[in-house]
């Protein structure tokens, strides 16, 4: 029998975002643990609110190890923040491939594929589909090849891409949800409200996600 009852999860995330990769898996981990406990638990729907980390950032994107000069000075001084990163990613099993990113992104494009991957009920596999070929493939996702590629191989319509594009109201979807995090005063992703009732700021551990799905119900 199909279940009745859908808890909304909205998260304010972005692909370039190793932090919301994370918390993203602890989520749906948290989620799946509770369904083992009780398959009657409410279906839970993840819904996608486009947060960009560097909405300054030039369309081409800037080289990796450019940026980390101009952000923290250099590689080095890097090394330890994305290390440690690195090993929390490990416990959830994503293996962050930091060293052979080509560049950092200007994300409105990305976000744009995922808010139309909704038509699709496909939103968290794009999502994911991003964050891995970025973060663990080191793929440059201002190749349109690459991009193209990716929603391929999750079977979206050949006109999906440039459809994307050319859509005036997802241009408008992505710079609305933007100020709407400013003026909410969120700073730092990922942000994720559960069920309008709680709201949770970062890559929580599983239990805490677990109690903030309970709690939600």
């Amino acid at each position: 029998m199909a279940k009745e009852n859908t808890l909304v999860v909205e998260m304010f995330s972005d692909v370039v975002c190793p932090w919301c990769y994370i918390g993203e898996t602890r989520l749906l981990q948290a989620v799946d643990a509770l369904i083992k406990e009780n398959p009657d638990f409410p279906n839970v729907k993840l819904i996608w609110r486009p947060f960009q980390l560097q909405p300054d950032m030039p369309e081409e994107g800037l080289p990796w190890n450019q940026f980390l000069i101009e952000k923290f000075g250099g590689e080095e001084r890097a090394k330890a923040m994305f290390q440690h990163v690195a090993n929390q990613g490990l416990q959830d099993g994503i293996i962050f491939n930091f060293n052979e990113i080509p560049k950092v992104l200007n994300t409105a494009k990305l976000h744009r594929f995922i808010l139309k991957a909704e038509e699709f009920g496909k939103q968290k596999e794009l999502a994911e589909a991003f964050m891995q070929a970025y973060f663990c493939e080191a793929k440059d996702l201002t190749l349109e090849n690459e991009v193209k590629s990716i929603l391929s191989e999750l079977n979206f319509p050949a006109t999906f891409y440039d459809e994307a594009i050319k859509n005036p109201n997802l241009k408008k979807e992505v710079e609305e949800s933007q100020n709407f995090a400013a003026s909410a005063e969120i700073r730092g992703v990922p942000f994720f409200i559960v069920g309008d009732k709680f709201a949770l700021n970062g890559a929580q551990p599983l239990e805490i996600f677990r109690n903030a799905l309970l709690k939600a119900i």
